[in-house]
């Protein structure tokens, strides 16, 4: 059964309203209920895709649960009378079918799952903890600032005992997960770009980026920074300065994408912060990397590019990429499912896709430079 739409609401005149849902019907079209601002609930698999669904506005952030049975998804819907919504919808991992939605007036942008799915961390200027089956609000962990202040990013520690939150002006705080308390509060120069724990709890990582982009990892049992790497961004003016997505990859290593535009993703040893690898990004791969995830209990890693391209990466003697057109517009973001078996993807264009990884569409070939 389809999830209820939200009653949508104009001023036109009813006939005319009436004759143009008449017209959506007959042409099944996905970019009607978009424009209503409601979803249209899964459709038939497209390129390749397990399940697609279309939500009425940009993909921004997603978060899979490590049950594997659930996807939460936040959508930046358009501007109404000068406000934007943020929606959570949690979806079956399983068929794309909405279980519950949640709708906010302030900007969310990162969730995620605690250790054993029941709560999600959400960082919207505050950080607050939801129930994550009601995604109704648990605890206030910091409340909101000042406008361009808050957190921006938020992780849950693998063990459960730690929540993190990153804000604009670069500071990290971390909180006991059970008192609530402030453990730690440390600071980057610049806004957090993505934030993480290792699989062992042991490492904090942190990237941002200003001038320069930087990564950085944190001991758990001392916060104290163990290691951290800077590149020089020279970027072009208009470009968006949150990049650099960093993420834990099983084999002690971390990966880290969009540090220089149109260049490598780079590789570091987690401990020593020895860079190890050094991965070309040839085409048909695209300038931007707007967000990293990796692969639970694997050597690998996915990428979301700007141009609709999604790629997953294998580490090793020999590293190995498979690159496809999952999107029609920017990919916002990726996430893997628990059990490694599914990608999800989320698009600007509205459109969050599930990917078998074992049967993942053909890949695309390299172009040659112009």
């Amino acid at each position: 059964m389809r999830a209820p739409l939200r009653p949508f609401q104009s001023n036109w005149p009813r006939p005319v309203v009436a004759s143009f849902l008449v017209l959506a019907l007959a042409l099944d079209t996905a970019w009607i209920p978009a424009l209503l601002g409601q979803s249209k609930d899964v459709g038939a698999p497209l390129a390749g895709a397990r399940w697609s669904v279309t939500l009425g506005g940009e993909i921004i952030a997603l978060a899979a649960s490590p049950t594997a049975d659930t996807l939460a998804c936040v959508t930046l819907e358009p501007p109404r009378n000068g406000v934007r919504m943020a929606v959570v919808d949690v979806f079956s991992c399983a068929n794309g079918r909405r279980l519950t939605r949640q709708t906010r007036s302030e900007r969310i942008n990162s969730i995620a799952y605690d250790k054993n799915g029941s709560r999600l961390a959400v960082a919207c200027g505050a950080l607050e903890v939801w129930d994550a089956k009601t995604l109704q609000i648990q605890d206030f962990l910091a409340p909101h600032p000042m406008e361009d202040e808050g957190f921006v990013r938020c992780a849950f520690s693998t063990d459960g005992k730690w929540v993190a939150g990153g804000s604009w002006k670069g500071e990290i705080v971390v909180f006991d997960a059970q008192t609530k308390k402030k453990v730690v509060q440390l600071k980057q120069k610049w806004t957090i770009g993505s934030l993480s724990f290792s699989a062992d709890g042991t490492a904090l990582l942190a990237s941002c980026s200003d001038d320069d982009a930087t990564v950085s990892v944190w001991g758990t049992s001392s916060w104290k920074e163990k290691w951290h790497a800077a590149e020089p961004r020279m970027l072009p003016v208009g470009l968006d300065p949150i990049l650099g997505p960093a993420a834990f990859v099983k084999n002690g290593k971390v990966a880290c994408g969009g540090l220089r535009l149109e260049g490598p993703i780079i590789c570091w040893d987690a401990e020593s912060g020895k860079e190890t690898t050094c991965l070309d990004r040839e085409r048909p791969h695209s300038p931007t990397v707007c967000d990293l995830c990796a692969k639970p209990n694997s050597a690998s890693f996915a990428t979301a590019e700007d141009s609709g391209y999604v790629a997953i990466w294998t580490l090793g003697e020999r590293p190995t990429s498979h690159t496809w057109q999952a999107h029609k517009d920017q990919v916002r973001c990726v996430a893997f499912s628990a059990d490694g078996r599914l990608l999800f993807s989320g698009s600007r264009d509205g459109s969050v896709k599930a990917w078998d990884v074992a049967k993942l569409p053909a890949p695309l070939e390299k172009a040659s430079p112009d």
